[in-house]
């Protein structure tokens, strides 16, 4: 009897995908830098003012949609706002994914489409009640 809820199948596909990744960001590093493996994200590139840091997303079984999406930039964007400007130390961030029915793309995420994904829908039981709509608010501190 086969239960495919208990297969590995995917989350080895997902390992492949993120040692792929690491493996291509080595071979490419230059100078000084170093590459961190599962530091603030899954790999991170250090150097000497910045940081790369590398989000690896593996859904065979799923689509891209901004549900999807705010899952995998939601942590980033909490990161970002919470670190200390100061000190000049820039952080850039990266997403790598691979989604059912998904095109080869190097799309950057625009503010538009940010926000998109950051908005959610929520339904109450009460019958008076329509959709709610709630956007989450990121503030830098």
């Amino acid at each position: 009897m086969k239960n495919e809820n208990r297969e590995a199948c995917a989350t080895i596909r997902g390992y492949n995908y993120q040692f792929d990744a690491t493996i291509t960001a080595i071979l490419g590093l230059s100078g000084e830098d170093t590459l961190v493996i599962e530091g603030l994200e899954d790999f991170d590139i250090n150097r000497s003012n910045s940081s790369d840091l590398f989000q690896c997303k593996y859904y065979a079984a799923q689509k891209l949609t901004n549900s999807v999406l705010r899952d995998a930039v939601l942590p980033m964007l909490k990161d970002f706002v919470s670190r200390d400007r100061k000190n000049g130390f820039d952080r850039i961030y990266h997403l790598y994914g691979y989604f059912k029915e998904s095109t080869l793309t190097q799309e950057t995420i625009t503010p538009e489409t940010l926000k998109k994904c950051l908005v959610t829908k929520e339904r109450s039981n009460e019958p008076s009640t329509k959709t709610e709509y709630i956007i989450i608010n990121i503030t830098r501190k």
